[in-house]
């Protein structure tokens, strides 16, 4: 790990593209490439810290992303931790560039291409000086932006990943889409040594797979934190409440997206570099499940809004009005992060994580975030967002406060 980093820091994290770079580059082992770690002083495994992502700047002047297929004849086991050259029979073999498109990528062993990945349909993305639209370019353009991959992508100095870029596809064209960036892994390291995609409910079931060279029994998924969340809604301005598994919490990030759909339909996004500015502060002796979500107030359904102070009045006159009514309550949002095989299970597993929180029952939960709240899709197959209002006696003194601060400076 990198730091220590102090209770109540800023730190400002250079992130390299999540997804298309890493699955060309056989050498990494990961679908993705993430920041190194970064210690939290005095974290030990049962606190929690306070992450508030104060802002995101996009480097990255375009992007490439689609739909994939999977090569078998170019990986054992899993694409993304086992690629095989299958000419030298090389694992994970370091590879060269040779100049652009999917056959660019060779073995530096015996000169083979060698990816496990490819475009079922692809895109090239351009965005404008000032990041706030993107365009998919024609194909001749796309070529021009392959043969410049390395200065356009902008990716950080230790990063060891092959630009998606060179992949030269243009298969969408003329298309607008406005910048929303976020994180879209933005966790604490797990208590397991896996691959940083696979932080997931959903995306750690590959691991389960006895043969997988990062095995983990579906028992052991507790010491995953879920840090691969791809929610639109972890952009600037969001607070995230992220367990503790090791001492020192290793905080990491990576995967920016500049923009995306909930659900992620196509299965990848436009990844970029940027600069993640986040504020972190120590929650000691907070023991949670899974990440706890508190987006911006614009971003959460509209019946789990915070009242305001005026709102609050009108209630106090209803329930004097009404006679029978002995109390209105204090309520705060909160939601939760859930990752599953599926929606379902993603659902589940976030409704129980908000009943540990809570102290509720899990009934009670889906009644409160059915009358008062919603479920937001982050990415298929699954991983769900579950929020409602709550009473606000139920939050810890100090959380109570950092989401009373949060919600007055939305």
């Amino acid at each position: 790990m990198c730091g220590p980093l102090a209770d109540g820091q800023k730190v400002t994290l250079l992130t390299a593209p999540g997804c298309w770079g890493p699955m060309i580059t056989p050498a990494l082992r990961a679908g993705h490439e993430v920041t190194q770690p970064l210690e939290i002083d005095g974290a030990e495994p049962g606190d929690a810290i306070a992450v508030q992502v104060v802002s995101i700047q996009v480097r990255s002047d375009a992007s490439l992303s689609g739909t994939h297929k999977t090569n078998p004849e170019f990986f054992c086991c899993d694409p993304c931790s086992d690629a095989l050259c299958r000419n030298c029979g090389a694992v994970n073999p370091s590879t060269y560039l040779q100049g652009w498109g999917e056959d660019a990528v060779r073995c530096s062993k015996c000169g083979a291409p060698v990816t496990p990945f490819s475009l079922d349909f692809g895109f090239t993305m351009a965005f404008d000086v000032d990041r706030k639209w993107g365009v998919a370019v024609g194909p001749r353009m796309a070529q021009d932006i392959a043969v410049r991959s390395y200065a356009l992508a902008r990716l950080p100095p230790k990063s060891r990943q092959h630009p998606a870029l060179l992949l030269a596809r243009a298969d969408l064209t003329g298309v607008w889409a406005r910048c929303r960036p976020f994180v879209g892994n933005l966790g604490t390291s797990p208590a397991v040594d896996i691959p940083c995609n696979r932080n997931a409910g959903d995306s750690a079931k590959a691991l389960q797979d006895p043969g997988h060279p990062f095995h983990l029994p579906a028992d052991d998924f507790w010491k995953l934190t879920d840090g691969h969340m791809d929610s639109p809604r972890v952009g600037p301005g969001c607070l995230l409440l992220l367990p503790v598994r090791i001492a020192g919490a290793g905080l990491y990030a990576g995967d920016v997206h500049a923009m995306q759909g909930d659900g992620e339909l196509a299965g990848h996004a436009t990844d970029v570099s940027a600069d993640v500015v986040l504020k972190v502060r120590l929650v000691k002796h907070l023991s949670l499940d899974g990440p706890l979500l508190f987006p911006r107030g614009t971003h959460l359904p509209s019946l789990a809004r915070p009242y305001s102070v005026r709102c609050s009045e009108r209630l106090r006159q209803l329930r004097i009005a009404c006679g029978q009514v002995d109390q209105v309550e204090d309520i705060l949002p909160v939601g939760a992060i859930g990752s599953g095989a599926s929606l379902n299970e993603a659902i589940a597993n976030a409704v129980t994580r908000l009943a540990l929180f809570t102290s509720l029952s899990e009934a009670e939960i889906k009644v409160r975030a059915t009358l008062a709240g919603g479920v937001r899709i982050a990415r298929l197959p699954g991983v769900a967002e579950v929020y409602l209002l709550a009473p606000s006696s139920v939050f810890p003194p100090d959380v109570r406060g950092m989401v009373v601060e949060h919600y007055r400076l939305q």
